[in-house]
């Protein structure tokens, strides 16, 4: 008996979690790698070392860069999402019988700019260990293979999301 809007935001509502979840972490692990393996691999690394920048802020601008890539995934997938829903809502979808589709979902800036600031925290998380790991490899390649048993960790938790709530 519940309406169409409740039944799709209980339904697509995890979804949405795992979905920031999975790709914020992802948006940061190629930055992540990037910057430490992939710098040790070409050269580089020596090279910035010996520079005159302190290698506090050198580590901050880092870590700096790869949290502002895993916000960046991660809003930009929300705002997609938002648009998303709101095309279907707009182009009314409708199933074969004639009743509003069950994707009825609306994801205002007031619920973005929630699922924002809750993503905050995993990524200020996620940079700081996907950097960590990833300073232990010598390669892009190796740091490929220690960071992907990382990806398994959040996506079993993340999954949790999408069951069902027992009441």
């Amino acid at each position: 008996m519940a309406p169409p809007e409740k039944v799709s935001g209980a339904t697509v509502g995890g979804f949405i979690g795992y979905m920031v979840v999975l790709l914020c972490m992802t948006g940061a692990m190629y930055p992540a790698i990037e910057l430490t393996a992939g710098e040790k691999e070409r050269g580089t690394m020596e090279t910035i070392l010996s520079s005159p920048i302190s290698r506090m802020n050198l580590v901050l601008g880092k870590f700096l860069l790869v949290l502002s890539a895993a916000l960046a995934t991660a809003a930009l997938s929300v705002m997609s999402m938002g648009i998303s829903f709101s095309a279907l809502r707009h182009f009314n979808v409708t199933s074969g019988r004639g009743e509003a589709a069950g994707l009825l979902l609306q994801l205002g800036p007031k619920a973005v700019a929630a699922i924002f600031l809750m993503a905050l925290p995993m990524a200020v998380l996620f940079s700081a260990v996907l950097m960590t790991i990833a300073l232990f490899a010598k390669s892009h390649k190796e740091a490929q293979s220690y960071l992907t048993p990382m990806t398994f960790l959040v996506v079993i938790p993340a999954v949790a999301s999408l069951l069902p709530v027992s009441s």
